[in-house]
């Protein structure tokens, strides 16, 4: 967008964000199709960046599950969120969306 706001919408039934008209990430909630182990939670949210592939991961935490370009962040326990690093990946995934491809 003109203002360099982050836009928000619903696409493939999901909410995508949205950087200067390009799609920077999703969300989407992963239900566990097996029964989950003691103390682990049946879902978790999918924090997926479109170009994750090109997302410096040097923590480790970005999933690419067999896909080519997006990896995701998984949050499987609230308690366990790390804000900062959440933070950083998403202001890298808005560099990234301003260097075309």
């Amino acid at each position: 967008t003109a203002d360099g706001a982050v836009r928000e919408k619903i696409a493939w039934s999901l909410p995508v964000y949205s950087y200067q008209q390009r799609h920077v990430c999703y969300l989407n909630v992963l239900r566990s199709e097996r029964t989950p182990l003691a103390g682990s939670p049946a879902v978790a949210v999918d924090l997926a960046f479109m170009r994750g592939n090109e997302l410096p991961d040097d923590a480790g935490w970005l999933e690419s599950r067999d896909r080519k370009v997006i990896k995701s962040l998984v949050i499987r326990d609230i308690s366990a969120l790390d804000e900062d690093l959440i933070r950083t990946y998403i202001q890298e995934a808005l560099l990234l969306s301003r260097v075309e491809r």
